[in-house]
């Protein structure tokens, strides 16, 4: 994974509630930290508005939404965000990796759990 210079990964603990809280308190105190311009959440869980609300509208900080569900984004986050997309499949599916992939040093092949 490559980001920019100034770009911050936020990996959540395993528990789906434990998720949403440590992304929320991650982005509102990355927000006040001044660790970013702007923000985008791959989420369609409404529990995280509040803490996007406060981020672009009490710190000033654009954020937008992307939901990778296909089922229409949850109210609260479409008006939380400053802007919303949804991930299509087809976009999905064009960035999935061949079983193979056939390098100069030989063939690397998707392991079999995958």
């Amino acid at each position: 994974m490559r980001f920019r210079r100034d770009a911050h990964a936020v990996r959540d603990p395993p528990h789906a509630t434990h998720a949403t809280l440590h992304g929320a308190a991650e982005l509102v105190h990355l927000a006040h930290l001044r660790a970013f311009e702007s923000a985008v959440v791959v989420s369609n869980d409404s529990d995280l508005a509040r803490a996007i609300e406060i981020v672009r509208k009490e710190l000033g900080k654009p954020v937008g939404i992307i939901n990778p569900q296909p089922r229409t984004q949850v109210l609260e986050l479409h008006q939380a965000g400053s802007f919303t997309r949804t991930i299509r499949q087809a976009d999905i599916q064009a960035t999935i990796f061949p079983d193979v992939v056939h390098s100069p040093t030989g063939p690397i092949c998707k392991p079999a759990g995958w």
